[in-house]
């Protein structure tokens, strides 16, 4: 077997579910490690709802293509699941859904 050309590996890679996609599985976790610490930083100064969300709001800025991907759902469990294990501010299903919309 020939090895593909340079366009067909491309159309591969286009072509794979975002949860196979190794570049998209390494934002989700970069994403969710900088979550884990910007809450617990928030949770050490004392933030408010607002500031936390704005704070999340500025995080997810940079990763915009988990908007709209399988992994949107994991990394809202890891805004809570942080929250709680501070015993932080607990975001409403409806705050969750602000976090996500850009600033």
């Amino acid at each position: 077997m020939s090895e593909p050309s340079a366009g067909e590996s491309e159309k591969a890679i286009a072509n794979t579910p975002a949860w196979q996609n190794e570049e998209v599985f390494g934002k989700v976790e970069e994403l969710a490690h900088q979550i884990r610490i910007s809450i617990s930083e928030a949770c050490q100064k004392g933030y408010e709802r607002r500031d936390l969300i704005f704070l999340i709001q500025l995080l997810l800025k940079d990763f915009s293509a988990i908007k709209g991907s399988p992994f949107r759902p994991a990394i809202d469990n890891v805004i809570t699941t942080e929250s709680a294990k501070y015993g932080f501010i607990n975001l409403s299903a409806v705050e969750l859904e602000e976090v996500w919309k850009e600033v």
